[in-house]
């Protein structure tokens, strides 16, 4: 509401297998949630419209994933809320992530692999091993370019993914990057989280 009173047109949407979208949780991986976006943009998006993006959590992988091959569209600034741009490393096969730990222990006994599933009791839904394999060859060059126009917020709170890997990504590319009181959904602080937002897509941050 608060971007739409500024003036600006929202796309707000659920991946397949997400929120309210049809679909399964154990049939997600990064080429198809790529594919959603892509549908959302191809039907939402006029050619001469400049877009930014506001992502949040595995968003940030698969707005990575979608971009790395586009050179049309025009791209003025995203901001990432707790962005899972090392998805193996930082979360899904991080042993002190509350969402990882039940993925690393079925990894590495060779039981992810040989059911295709499991069960992660975080959030009680099924992760594929297929999504593991998408996620090996994640590239990260279109952030790493268009770095002076993104802003990275993170909750120091975090027990889904560990943020270091964004903050030394960040650091590395000299993204801004902001932790808020907040864990990693950062209700505790959303509204903060609006207000840089707004801010930075105002060019007044």
């Amino acid at each position: 509401k608060m971007l739409m009173e500024k003036g600006y047109k929202v796309v707000l949407f659920d991946f397949t297998g997400h929120g309210e979208s049809e679909g399964n949780d154990y049939d997600v991986t990064l080429s198809k949630s790529t594919k959603d976006l892509e549908k959302v943009i191809k039907n939402t998006i006029q050619k001469e419209e400049t877009v930014n993006f506001l992502v949040f959590s595995y968003g940030a992988a698969v707005l990575a994933n979608y971009l790395k091959n586009q050179k049309e569209l025009k791209v003025n600034k995203i901001i990432m809320y707790s962005p899972c741009i090392f998805p193996l490393e930082s979360c899904f096969l991080n042993k002190e992530s509350i969402f990882g730990k039940d993925i690393v222990e079925a990894y590495e006994n060779g039981r992810l692999i040989e059911e295709g599933v499991v069960v992660v009791g975080a959030k009680n839904f099924k992760f594929s091993s297929k999504m593991i394999e998408d996620c090996k060859d994640l590239n990260l060059e279109y952030y790493e370019k268009k770095s002076n126009d993104i802003l990275c917020l993170s909750g120091s709170n975090d027990v889904i993914l560990d943020t270091k890997f964004n903050n030394e990504f960040c650091s590395k590319n000299n993204i801004k990057h902001i932790y808020l009181n907040a864990s990693h959904a950062l209700f505790e602080e959303i509204d903060k989280a609006f207000e840089y937002t707004i801010k930075y897509l105002e060019n007044s941050y």
